[in-house]
């Protein structure tokens, strides 16, 4: 199954906070596209990007939003580095 073009889609936002926003297609099953604070958009689409923009989203806010509001950024890079 060849992946729908970003540009037919009807894009409706199911999640935001202070550096991302995620929508989904009202298009299609199982596709996704997440906006990071200063990035492209990237797009998941499939049996797993339900997951995939999770993770990203997750991962991005814990590197932003948590590790600045708490002063705790060095000492989160250095663990996952």
């Amino acid at each position: 199954m060849a992946k729908p073009k970003a540009s037919d889609q009807t894009w409706r936002r199911i999640y935001h906070s202070q550096v991302a926003e995620v929508f989904e297609s009202d298009n299609e099953n199982d596709y996704y596209k997440v906006v990071l604070e200063g990035q492209r958009p990237k797009y998941f689409y499939g049996e797993l990007a339900f997951q995939n923009y999770q993770h990203v989203v997750h991962e991005y806010e814990m590197k932003t939003i948590y590790s600045q509001d708490y002063g705790v950024y060095k000492r989160y890079e250095s663990v996952v580095n």
